[in-house]
């Protein structure tokens, strides 16, 4: 799953008179694999339209709802035994919405909504059982942690992903400060002067 996770995706976001198309497509191909892999808007899983191995994605959700229209997309994956697993994905948008707080405003209103998402960016979560992807100790552990801790585990091993909240955040605090969580930007800030230190050295 991580593999397919990290292929960039391409949204663009149309206007069709009172409903809104959403068109995602890849420059590269999606690895090979012989799991059925399904992509669907954050909003509206029920849409989830399958993409396929070996080819670059191209699809279109069509009939959303403005609050539907985010680049924030779910990829899900099934194998031959019938496991699943599912990713939260964020696409870079190419047209249809002015800036990183449009894209996130349809998927994120409340503070808990908030961290809710920066969760999902951190981590592949098994559908059903809540496995992780690549172990389950993993996910295990960062569900049982704090967010502070799931946030340095990110940093630390999964920094492609780090990039994405830390992409999200600084837009946030900039733009819509009243959705970060009572006490979440110190702990911001004492996270990112470490990292930065570290980068540093």
């Amino acid at each position: 799953m991580s593999e397919i996770a990290c292929v960039p995706l391409s949204v663009a976001v149309v206007r069709n008179g009172v409903t809104w198309q959403m068109n995602v497509t890849s420059k590269a191909a999606l690895p090979e694999t012989t799991q059925t892999i399904r992509i669907a808007p954050l909003t509206r899983p029920e849409l989830a339209t399958t993409i396929h191995p070996g080819r670059a994605v191209s699809a279109s959700f069509t009939d959303l709802g403005a609050t539907d229209t985010s680049a924030f997309l779910t990829v899900h994956a099934v194998d031959d035994a019938g496991t699943r697993a599912t990713s939260v994905v964020k696409a870079q948008v190419t047209k249809g919405l002015r800036g990183l707080v449009d894209v996130i405003d349809p998927v994120v209103r409340t503070p808990r909504e908030l961290v809710r998402l920066l969760r999902n960016l951190m981590f592949d979560a098994d559908q059903d059982s809540g496995t992780a992807t690549p172990s389950a100790e993993e996910t295990s552990t960062m569900r049982e942690d704090g967010l502070f801790e799931l946030l340095l585990h990110t940093a630390a091993r999964r920094p492609e992903r780090f990039a994405k909240v830390r992409e999200v955040v600084d837009a946030l605090s900039r733009d819509k400060a009243d959705l970060l969580p009572d006490g979440f930007d110190q702990l911001w800030d004492a996270l990112v002067a470490a990292m930065d230190e570290d980068v540093r050295r």
